[in-house]
């Protein structure tokens, strides 16, 4: 990311907030704290609507339930490793 030429002057030594919608990994937050930082810009913080899960998250998933008499194969329908 970057601060277009013709917009650095309105970020220059102001303070400034990233709202993003998601939060997954932070990385687009963090690009672009550096590029308004580049540009001048006093990044104040970060704003975000919503959040996933981390994958390490200590939570067990919760197993879908199987009717009784029937199995199901979750390895069926994918291709082998040498397909």
């Amino acid at each position: 990311m970057r601060v277009r030429p013709g917009n650095r002057q309105k970020v220059l030594g102001r303070p400034c907030i990233i709202i993003d919608d998601v939060l997954t990994t932070g990385a687009t937050i963090g690009e672009a704290a550096r590029a308004l930082h580049v540009a001048g810009a006093q990044v104040r913080g970060a704003v975000v609507l919503a959040a996933t899960r981390p994958p390490d998250a200590s939570a067990p998933a919760t197993p879908v339930p199987i009717p009784h008499g029937r199995s199901h194969d979750l390895e069926k329908n994918k291709p082998g490793k040498d397909e």
